[in-house]
């Protein structure tokens, strides 16, 4: 802005010799004075005045300052017609149509920020975009509150053509101090190659020169070939290139706008592509769904609808977010599917990326699909009064629309209800004398949902718990030799049995664990007691203990009076990586049975 000295009304910088003061560039329209009017200098401003009540004050000076004569304090000045005119040149008009003029006025300062020289520049009304033009002085026009520019500098060889995609790689001094980022064409086919805050070129930059690129708003004067209103993505077969074919994993999805006509592009705010970690959701709703199943008049319907209430849901595939229509639900036809009661069909209900239709079959598919249910059909009439044998809906929505809870955590819960699992070290050993009952073991590790480290626990130094002692749960001794009867009070005098010790892995560095389950009886041979027929020998671990209990070993021993007797083979048994029972069992309960008829100490044995 051009300050204007020695031409103008009210406002700072007068002195007592009667200087003119100086105001930002504004003309003045003043009332032609008359005789009664003089000019008074006070408080450090110029204004017209009548002549003060009681009359003219009397002059300090008779020195003639600009026509006028120096009368009074405060300083007042007589003005003649000339003078009046010298100082405030009346009547002009300011406008763009207009040349005004000031008497005896020059630009003296431009207002400015930092210190370089001040130079002119061009701005102007755009009435089309209802904004500010600024021109940059480099080629493009910058519209005020609609796009936004960077300078950035080509250091390389060749041009970059106006509407080139680019990136920022380093930054380089293009004089003055002045740092300037250095750019590369971008790429969508790798993560170097497209990283960062991405830039259209708005204007021919020659090699070793800067020019503008624009990180929002229109991109004017260059051919693209886009047709207009579809999105533009970056290219990732070439390198620099806007595309409206988007781009396929793995390469990244980044839109930066849409073509509005054949010459012009708006470029919308950059996206990262870090935004690419929503693919983990390809193939899910994005809220909370419940599919119910229904039947009337033989027919059997699956019904999708939202768990919150809202009227439609979100499908994300990898195509995009799409809306499937569920108000009211969205339904398929079960009917074909169903078996019968003593034969009972599964079925699969899911949503194909293909064709986003709600469907069901007898498999699910191997192509992009949301799963929606699995199913358990006997017949409709069957179905009709006692409902579906199984329907398990897969609810893998990216929050809990009704509580709110991401899913992520219910991931995490699902898997610490899930047993501790056992990874490495860990090796148990029966030690100390006829007299003295030891356990001890070397460090481990062990996974809650993350890996803890199991430290090293030996007896007598370290307690034991004892689980199900039949007179104080959890009895924390430091030497089993204190076991006379077993977990029903039953004497084990002259007998053999076994006891399970397993495991408490708390977080790494927290106190863990020994833990020890008496058994139900005893027999009177090593052998009887190591094959454990009758299923004596207890490998449950409480509930509360599940994520963090894992079992160590079982050994056998026998009591006679006071002495133990341990045979290291066959009284030990290995028990880590096995999953405890969630009941008593027998020793076949401990070795990785999952058929229900393999195990020993079931009526079907």
């Amino acid at each position: 802005m051009g300050q204007v000295s020695g031409s103008n009304k009210g406002g700072g910088g007068g002195s007592s010799s009667g200087d003119a003061t100086s105001i930002q560039g504004e003309a003045v329209t003043a009332t032609t004075p008359t005789n009664n009017q003089i000019l008074e200098f006070y408080n450090n401003e110029y204004r017209l005045i009548s002549t003060p009540a009681g009359g003219v004050p009397a002059h300090n000076s008779t020195t003639d300052k600009q026509g006028g004569t120096e009368v009074g304090s405060p300083q007042y000045y007589h003005l003649t017609q000339a003078a009046y005119d010298y100082l405030f040149n009346q009547d002009q008009a300011v406008k763009t149509t207009d040349s005004p003029t000031f008497a005896n006025a020059n630009i003296t300062t431009l207002l400015k920020l930092g210190t370089e020289a001040a130079t002119e520049g061009n701005v102007a009304w755009n009435s089309l975009e209802k904004t500010i033009d600024i021109d940059t002085g480099v080629g493009p026009v910058l519209q005020v509150g609609q796009e936004f520019y960077i300078l950035i500098y080509n250091d390389t060889v060749s041009q970059y053509d106006n509407g080139a995609v680019l990136r920022p790689k380093a930054a380089t001094d293009v004089g003055g101090g002045q740092m300037v980022p250095t750019v590369e064409l971008a790429k969508a086919d790798v993560f170097s190659s497209c990283e960062g805050t991405i830039m259209i070129a708005t204007m021919n930059i020659p090699a070793s020169t800067v020019g503008l690129a624009s990180t929002k708003g229109r991109i004017r004067g260059f051919t693209h070939g886009l047709t207009p209103g579809l999105d533009a993505y970056l290219s990732a077969t070439t390198a620099g290139e806007l595309t409206t074919t988007r781009p396929a994993f793995p390469n990244y999805e980044i839109k930066l706008g849409a073509a509005i006509s054949t010459t012009e592009f708006i470029v919308s705010q950059s996206t990262r592509i870090s935004d690419t970690v929503n693919n983990a959701w390809n193939g899910c709703f994005r809220e909370s769904f419940d599919f119910r199943i229904t039947e009337s008049g033989g027919t059997v319907t699956g019904t999708v609808t939202p768990s919150n209430g809202h009227p439609d849901m979100t499908m994300m595939f990898s195509d995009g977010f799409e809306m499937l229509d569920t108000d009211p639900g969205a339904t398929v036809d079960l009917t074909s599917l169903c078996g019968t009661d003593i034969n009972p069909q599964t079925v699969y209900v899911y949503i194909l990326q293909s064709n986003k239709i709600l469907a069901a079959g007898t498999s699910m598919p191997i192509a992009e699909h949301i799963a929606v249910a699995t199913l358990l059909l006997q017949t409709a009439g069957t179905i009709g009064s006692s409902g579906a044998l199984r329907n398990q809906n897969w609810n893998d929505h990216i929050q809990d629309t009704t509580s709110n809870q991401g899913h992520l955590t219910h991931i995490g819960e699902r898997i610490r209800a899930l047993q501790a699992e056992y990874k490495s070290g860990a090796l148990t050993a029966l030690t100390g004398t006829t007299a003295n009952v030891y356990i001890g073991n070397t460090e481990g590790v062990v996974y809650q949902m993350h890996q803890q480290t199991f430290p090293v626990l030996q007896m007598p130094a370290a307690d034991i718990h004892v689980v199900n002692d039949p007179t104080t749960a959890y009895n924390t001794v430091s030497n089993l030799n204190y076991i006379t009867v077993d977990a029903l009070g039953s004497s084990l005098n002259s007998r053999w049995f076994s006891i399970v010790v397993w495991g408490v892995c708390n977080k790494t560095d927290e106190p863990s664990h020994l833990m020890c389950n008496l058994p139900l009886g005893s027999y009177n041979s090593e052998s009887g007691a190591v094959s454990d027929s009758l299923g004596y020998s207890v490998y449950t671990i409480p509930t509360e203990f599940k994520g963090v209990g894992f079992l160590l070993a079982r050994f056998t021993m026998r009591l006679s009076s006071s002495a133990f007797t341990y045979n290291l083979d066959p009284g030990y048994q290995d028990l880590r990586g096995f999953m405890p029972n969630s009941t008593a069992g027998s020793g076949a309960g401990a070795s990785g049975i999952t058929d229900y008829l393999g195990l020993t100490d079931t009526p079907s044995a």
